[in-house]
């Protein structure tokens, strides 16, 4: 990828994570998240929870690997398809909400998996 690319998948990525958080607000689902911001360990369960979330969509992406089938409310996509969706949706809210610089630390990541050895230290995945 060229810079002017990554630049515009930083852009694109943080406008879209932005929309999502601003959806997920909209539809009332931070107004209890926003009731426990506001305790001494509000920031840590707010984003407990919000990670829990991700997981279980994670377990039912698992399920639709194990038996594959179309997504009741998508039908046009698989149930491992939507649920992968699912789950990084929760997450890109998340960031957006808590001004978490994923997208950056995902470019990062990239970058740097980009300069490792093949199947570096004997990984198999």
């Amino acid at each position: 990828m060229t810079s002017k690319d990554t630049l515009e998948l930083r852009q694109l990525l943080t406008l879209f994570s932005h929309e999502l958080h601003a959806n997920s607000r909209a539809k009332g689902f931070w107004e209890d998240r926003d009731k426990i911001l506001g305790t001494p360990q509000g920031a840590a369960l707010v984003e407990i929870a919000s990670l829990g979330l991700a997981t279980m969509e994670i377990g039912e992406a698992m399920a639709g690997a194990r038996k594959p089938q179309q997504d009741s409310h998508l039908p046009y996509y698989m149930s491992l398809e939507v649920e992968i969706a699912d789950a990084i949706i929760y997450l890109l809210d998340l960031a957006a909400a808590r001004n978490l610089q994923v997208v950056d630390a995902m470019i990062a990541k990239a970058d740097y998996n980009r300069s490792r050895s093949y199947k570096h230290g004997g990984k198999l995945a």
